[in-house]
């Protein structure tokens, strides 16, 4: 391979996003994750029953040593780390300028940095069975430290909440939304007393005061008491409210779509849980975290994890305060959560890590006998060419050489972001005798090494360039499982096409050709799996971005009458519509909404699909459907904007899962109490049945259009409109 550097780093702490990010690529991250002496670094960690990072029981001395400053523990929901089975733990890891043990790159001294770290877990792996290879810690985002609170106390929250006053009606239900731009002032999340339904909103990236006692780890938190305060105080003026919550207007929050008239999370927050005429709402309490702007915009996904998981626990941990100060010590709530985010990327089949310890807190919660809910769309990628499957019968159709595939990946030009394609192996299958290779758009060939040992991420430069500078990534990884195995992962990675610094390398714009050979031991084992990771511009949000796509002649992606096709590819097709779901939503333990036109219930083009093969209604699947779009010329959904008496249409999955929400939502204030139990697989449809149209059935005024691809795409059941 020409002008490569071959790097075997912190494989326990970095996979191939992570090593892009902090090494190869960071000159091209939106803000540059640059790592210096001292950082503070957002992080993931599974871990074995019983561990517990905040008694050192990980890491030992590892905070007094040379390299490492601290690690943090932000709120955290108790019964979800005290299980009989792995915890996942969100962390801040705050690193000391240290002995570089003769690293020279930032990342490479990280690792020297944190080796006692990882030498902790590989003890407990040792000791862990079963699934003691998915142990670790993974390394998130950069955290600007500005929004680190320091003497920050779990227990601080105790004192505080107990000076915020009660809901002038009792709580039936919380709704939870995990989105940006949360208006939390605004009058739809208002009661009939004029006092706000908001019980908590966490705002991730804001800064607390100095002289205020935090009461989260980073970021600010508003509890109902101070949100009164604020609608007192600047009510008639929701900017300058706003301004004075420290919500976006400066700092590391500068840039939130709070700022905006409109944004995504105050529609979606809007559907989930603003006022309507008749409806029985005063009952139901909310629960905000707005994510940080720097994590919103980076669409593939990346550092996430730890901010996710940060979020639900306090999610979780909240609602309980919330059901004792009102119903009683020990009294729970049903709560349903609304995360209208995902990627396209991942191994899609329930072992993301996040969706791990997503499925994991939502069990624990269960377990308490509280009903819980997760509910995430299903995605917008269907017609995106974003996905594509190799198969030893297509290589046939194809007529081409045996064990050989050229996957065509089209890359925009004036593309500001980098662009991931990730190509699964089937289950069993390992990378021994693959040959990779890669074909500019200009007609250069070169070769990439592949190393079946694992945990490879090569940058590569391209051929004959005078200055050697990368423009792009090869990763190998083996990606573990739950089950203690693993399914290997390529990655390849290609810079922007037009970087926002006109200083640094781009990658060529046009059809790149991935080249694999040595397939045929491979493809005994199943089907090879290819994915192009989202990269677009979202709501409120303009980088540059522009989504790269499969770009195969064979794709039929419009029907007879010119519309896009609703159908799968033929046999000799590499593109594949279905399987494409939200790589968040692939477990068992969550709500997956599709999105549909009000006018003809036909599937919005963009919603995505899981198997065409599947049983409706198991895991990977869309569960159910609600309106996306009014019709065909009036796109997307109306509902609030980020101040009071402004609306906005949003299309997209995302504004079809809030009105599942809303609709449990209800369910539960018109029935308090009514359901003791957790919600058994079932349980979802028969809490909102009267608002429910069976697919397929007799009153479904689609049912005899596309009916083999009908259930894939919208589920066993259409909800009406919010």
């Amino acid at each position: 391979m020409p002008n490569a550097e071959k790097t075997h780093v912190m494989a326990e702490l970095v996979g191939p996003y992570e090593f892009w990010t902090f090494e190869t690529g960071a000159d091209y991250g939106l803000p540059p994750q640059h790592l210096n002496a001292e950082t503070a670094i957002a992080a993931l960690a599974e871990l074995p029953p019983g561990a517990d990072p905040r008694t050192g029981d990980i890491v030992g001395d590892l905070a007094g040593s040379d390299n490492i400053g601290e690690i943090h523990v932000p709120t955290v929901w108790e019964p979800g780390c005290s299980g009989k089975e792995n915890a996942f733990w969100p962390l801040v890891v705050r690193v000391k300028a240290g002995k570089a043990g003769g690293a020279t790159s930032p990342l490479a001294r990280l690792g020297h940095a944190m080796k006692p770290l990882a030498g902790g877990i590989a003890g407990h792996r040792k000791k862990a069975q079963p699934a003691a290879d998915t142990l670790g810690f993974r390394l998130n985002s950069v955290m600007p430290g500005e929004t680190i609170n320091g003497g920050f106390s779990a227990e601080a929250i105790t004192q505080a909440y107990a000076k915020s006053p009660k809901s002038a009606v009792k709580p039936a239900a919380i709704v939870a939304v995990i989105d940006d731009g949360l208006p939390f002032a605004h009058r739809d999340f208002r009661g009939a007393d004029g006092s706000t339904r908001v019980a908590f909103c966490w705002l991730q990236s804001a800064v607390t005061p100095k002289g205020q006692t935090p009461t989260v780890l980073y970021g600010r938190e508003y509890l109902k008491g101070e949100i009164d305060e604020l609608i007192r105080d600047y009510g008639h003026d929701e900017d300058q409210l706003y301004r004075a919550a420290g919500a976006g207007d400066k700092g590391p929050a500068r840039g939130a779509t709070i700022r905006h008239l409109g944004s995504h999370g105050s529609n979606v927050m809007d559907l989930a849980g603003g006022a309507r005429v008749g409806d029985a709402l005063d009952a139901v309490a909310l629960i905000g975290v707005q994510l940080p702007s720097p994590i919103t915009l980076d669409t593939a996904g990346f550092g996430k994890d730890s901010y996710i998981l940060a979020a639900l626990h306090y999610i979780f941990e909240r609602a309980d305060r919330l059901a004792e100060k009102h119903l009683g010590k020990g009294e729970k709530l049903p709560l349903i959560v609304n995360f209208s985010y995902g990627f396209t990327g991942g191994p899609h089949n329930g072992q993301d890590r996040l969706e791990r310890a997503m499925r994991a807190l939502i069990r624990a919660r269960e377990a308490t006998g509280a009903p819980a809910h997760l509910v995430i769309p299903s995605g917008n990628s269907f017609a995106g060419a974003l996905g594509g499957e190799i198969s030893e019968s297509l290589i046939a159709a194809r007529g081409g050489a045996k064990g050989t595939f050229d996957i065509p990946w089209r890359v925009q030009p004036t593309d500001r972001t980098p662009n991931y394609l990730e190509i699964w192996l089937p289950d069993g299958a390992t990378p021994q005798g693959v040959s990779v290779a890669l074909r500019t758009p200009s007609g250069k060939s070169f070769s990439l090494a592949v190393e079946a040992s694992g945990d490879q991420n090569t940058p590569f430069s391209m051929p004959g360039s005078v200055d050697k500078r990368a423009i792009g990534q090869f990763s190998v990884e083996n990606y573990r499982l739950e089950s203690g195995k693993g399914r290997w992962r390529f990655m390849v990675v290609l810079a922007p096409t037009d970087p926002q610094n006109s200083t640094l390398a781009s990658a060529e714009a046009g059809l790149w050709q991935v080249k694999l050979g040595g397939l045929g031991p491979v493809l005994k084992h199943g089907v090879i799996t290819c994915r192009i990771q989202r990269d677009n511009d979202p709501f409120g949000y303009y980088h540059g971005a522009r989504q790269s796509y499969f770009d195969d002649r064979h794709d039929q992606a419009y029907d007879e009458t010119g519309k896009h096709s609703a159908t799968e590819n033929p046999g000799n097709t590499f593109v594949r519509r279905f399987d494409g779901l939200n790589g968040l939503a692939t477990h068992d333990a969550v709500v997956v909404v599709g999105g549909y036109v009000a006018s003809s219930t036909a599937p919005a083009t963009y919603s995505s699909a899981g198997p065409l093969t599947a049983r409706p209604g198991s895991p990977g699947t869309v569960r159910l459907a609600a309106p996306s779009d009014d019709s065909p010329v009036l796109g997307g959904i109306r509902a609030a904007g980020t101040r009071s008496g402004i609306t906005f249409r949003l299309n997209g999955t995302s504004a079809a899962a809030p009105q599942v929400t809303r609709a449990l939502a209800l369910a539960y204030a018109g029935k308090p109490g009514a359901t003791a139990k957790p919600p058994t697989p079932g349980s979802v449809a028969a809490l909102i049945a009267p608002h429910l149209v069976a697919v397929g059935g007799p009153k479904d005024p689609g049912a005899a259009v596309n009916p083999a691809t009908r259930k894939a795409r919208l589920g066993e059941w259409l909800l009406a409109g919010a």
